[in-house]
């Protein structure tokens, strides 16, 4: 799973860049192929829900209203296969 990032940019005169918090889930198997169609839940800071389905890439993008922590979950996932969220953050 990947976090926000920090982006540098330069706006030209005259125009407003507006940045907005995001997330990016990203599930692989052991051998490093993507998970595919795998159902995930995102609660974020603000109490919104996202919920559906990665891609055919195993990845989906999502922005948010507020930086923050936000709760995933993989409901198709046995509770014993979902990794702790620290373990995530790398």
């Amino acid at each position: 799973m990947s976090g926000s990032r920090e982006v540098w940019v330069r706006p030209t005169s005259g125009n407003t860049i507006t940045m907005r918090p995001w997330i990016e889930l990203e599930m692989v198997n052991s051998l490093g192929e993507p998970q595919a169609d795998q159902e995930y839940r995102v609660e974020f800071p603000d109490g919104s829900v996202a919920e559906g389905f990665l891609n055919s890439q195993g990845k989906v993008l999502l922005e948010t209203t507020q930086a923050g922590t936000c709760i995933v979950r993989f409901p198709g996932l046995n509770q014993e296969e979902e990794a702790d969220p620290a373990d995530m953050l790398e």
